[in-house]
């Protein structure tokens, strides 16, 4: 049997995001070293193929109609009101609707493979054939994704991030690892999709085991309600369409490049976007954790929700991933003849500090993006989707016309910039606040220096300052914005409970104990 079940709320925020921030770091780190060697392997155009493949497995997870987040809402919401027997109906009712989705969605796929490869292929019309297999493979796993997504949200409704990592940490290291292994061992690459699709399926049985380990009355009572799967749906409306949009603004460049281009351009565009994209593991592992949070608490306190849901996971958010997207600003170039040789440097230096500017901003869309929904206004997010997904398509198109790869990179940063804005303008008005009451001086000013020091970052770069001058510049900048974090974003209390949290550190580490007094 289990052991005790959390209390929704009584998990530390910090603790849930770290859990889900380790989860999504190491499957990078496997990400980063097995990229190269499938370029190596599999050449241009079929490492291409391959990161359409990746960008149909990713991307299918967000069509699970909103049912994943609409489970974790309202499993919290059960388990909070401690009515866990409630969790049977909710769990089988929402798995109905997706496979019953899933399973249509993945034979209209198929059925339409031909037409969609033709789509995307463009000019690279010889890969036609391994490109309807490919998609035929990807549709047959879309009803495990969608499945996986629902039985996820009732361990994150329960705080059990340990058990969601426990399976998102190889399932999602399998990703990348699976291709690695089969550059390796001279597999075909359609070989190598199937095995990836094969892996889909058994993240969702791994999810499976846990739930119904976790809360036995799932696996003992089977029970379908047509009411609680429209009361799921009927939140999860609204989710679902800002999941299908989504993958949109996050992955559709992919799918215009080779049309517009080459499947071997997308190379060039996606090595870069991967290991950039890796950035966005921080803010999602926040989101996540804020969304049962955000149930608990509900809207009762404004003061407090603003505080612990808002201006805290900002701030700390802030001081983390301004000096890592820094070094990809700074350091492009070496980056890349590091990892993936000079011919890169020439072709993907200039989108890499791009698409790193546009995921600085789209690390705080995140907090918006989770506040808004978890607040119960999925509608409104899902309607500045339905503006911000067709104007990214058009965006794409016209520049890519005008700039090649430059020009999705700048789609990219302009789409994910204005939305990041439209997030917290909604945020503001949700909760009855002016926007510059959302955010008190001290964090807006510490916000716009980490703007500034990546702007600089970016003349540098254009300007084609030597390493020394930009390793100097970025040194001395963040020491700056370390100084301007303490002193003007963090309040009394905070830097109190970080210095004690310091002394338990280096008590740890076996040094001496020093009191607050001692510290000044």
């Amino acid at each position: 049997m289990p052991s005790e079940r959390p209390h929704i709320g009584q998990s530390s925020l910090f603790k849930n995001a770290l859990l889900n921030l380790i989860g999504m770091v190491l499957p990078a780190m496997v990400a980063l070293l097995a990229i190269p060697l499938c370029i190596r392997t599999y050449g241009e155009e079929q490492f291409g193929l391959l990161s359409l493949a990746w960008t149909f497995l990713v991307s299918s997870a967000f069509l699970d109609l909103g049912m994943g987040i609409s489970t974790t809402k309202h499993s919290a919401e059960a388990l909070r009101a401690g009515r866990s027997h409630d969790l049977p109906v909710i769990v089988w009712s929402s798995l109905a609707v997706n496979m019953i989705a899933g399973v249509f969605l993945a034979l209209v796929i198929s059925l339409a493979a031909p037409t969609v490869a033709d789509a995307l292929l463009g000019r690279s019309q010889s890969l036609r054939d391994d490109s309807v297999t490919l998609i035929i493979f990807v549709a047959g796993s879309l009803p495990f994704i969608t499945s996986a997504a629902v039985l996820r949200g009732v361990l994150e409704s329960s705080n059990r991030f340990d058990l969601t990592n426990a399976v998102k940490v190889p399932s999602s290291s399998l990703l990348f690892l699976i291709p690695a292994l089969g550059a390796l061992f001279s597999l075909p690459l359609l070989d190598v999709v199937l095995l990836l699709a094969l892996s889909r399926v058994l993240t969702a049985l791994a999810f499976l085991f846990l739930v119904v380990w976790l809360y036995p009355e799932v696996r003992t009572r089977i029970s379908v309600s047509f009411a609680r799967a429209t009361s799921l749906f009927k939140f999860g409306r609204w989710v679902g369409l800002s999941s299908i949009l989504n993958p949109v603004m996050n992955q559709g460049e992919k799918i215009i490049i080779p049309a517009m281009l080459s499947v071997g351009a997308l190379t060039y565009y996606s090595a870069p976007h991967e290991m950039v994209a890796r950035l966005a593991a921080i803010p999602f592992s926040l989101a996540i954790a804020l969304l049962p949070k955000l149930s608990f608490l509900g809207k009762e306190d404004v003061g407090l929700l603003k505080e612990q849901v808002i201006l805290r996971p900002v701030k700390y958010l802030a001081v983390v991933i301004t000096p890592l997207v820094a070094i990809f600003v700074y350091f492009s170039q070496e980056i890349l003849a590091i990892w993936l040789g000079k011919s890169f440097v020439t072709a993907s230096s200039d989108l890499l500090v791009i698409l790193a500017c546009a995921y600085f901003f789209n690390a705080f869309a995140y907090i918006g993006f989770s506040a808004v929904q978890g607040l119960g206004h999925p509608e409104k997010k899902a309607k500045l989707d339905l503006v911000l997904a067709p104007l990214f398509i058009v965006l794409c198109w016209l520049l890519i016309q005008r700039f090649g790869l430059l020009g999705a990179a700048l789609a990219k940063f302009l789409i994910f910039i204005t939305d990041a804005i439209c997030l917290f303008w909604l945020l503001k008005s949700i909760l009855g606040l002016r926007m510059v009451n959302l955010f008190p001086a001290g964090l807006r000013l510490f916000l716009t220096g980490s703007g500034g020091i990546l702007v600089l970052g970016v003349l540098l770069h254009a300007l084609g300052a030597s390493l020394v001058v930009r390793g100097a510049s970025f040194i001395l900048l963040s020491i700056a914005l370390a100084l301007l974090w303490w002193g003007y974003a963090v309040s009394s209390d905070e830097r109190l409970t970080l210095r004690s949290h310091l002394v338990k550190l280096r008590t740890l580490a076996g040094d001496r104990p020093i009191s607050l007094d001692e510290q000044g």
